[in-house]
């Protein structure tokens, strides 16, 4: 059965329903793949209530100059680390990242920016494991998509609803029956 719960969440895991969410409407139909109505409204009605909250986590980054300092900071040292191509413009990899052309030294100046910055990305990593209180409408976990990977459902466990007896009965595996 389909319901609506309010569920204690850290920010972090609200920012990663949501972007799983996002990319899930993104997704093309899949050949041969049906996604149960139910499930489907469930992604829908969640997507339009986590938005506006996960806008808000994301906006407030630009809150502390000096996270925002940490994070152009950052993004400065990846360009200044990575290949060049014959442009003289960063190469990136598959996986849209940089390559760089000395891991070793890369990783010692971000150890030390890190270090530099230490009190900003506290106070960011301890905002965003702070809990708060989300509706989210949970859907039956039989109709979840068998596409799914194990991490898209680990993230999307919130809105899955816990199976009743009956469906527990049904699939519960007695031991004596296994060792036959």
């Amino acid at each position: 059965m389909s319901k609506k719960v309010k569920a204690q969440l850290p920010r972090d895991k609200v920012f990663e329903l949501f972007g799983l969410l996002a990319q899930l409407d993104k997704l093309p139909a899949i050949p041969e793949t049906r996604v149960p109505f139910k499930f489907s409204y469930a992604l829908a009605v969640n997507f339009s209530a986590l938005e506006p909250i996960a806008k808000a986590i994301a906006k407030s980054a630009q809150t502390d100059p000096e996270f925002s300092a940490y994070l152009k900071e950052e993004a400065d040292l990846n360009i200044q680390h990575a290949e060049k191509d014959e442009r003289g413009k960063p190469k990136r990899t598959e996986r849209g990242g940089f390559s760089i052309k000395d891991p070793s030294a890369y990783s010692e100046a971000f150890v030390a920016l890190r270090e530099q910055r230490k009190d900003a990305i506290a106070r960011r990593e301890a905002f965003l494991a702070e809990e708060i209180e989300v509706e989210l409408y949970q859907a039956p976990g039989e109709l979840v998509p068998e596409f799914l990977t194990p991490n898209a459902v680990r993230v999307l466990l919130p809105m899955i609803a816990e199976p009743d007896e009956s469906s527990v009965r049904a699939l519960r595996i007695v031991p004596e029956e296994v060792s036959k």
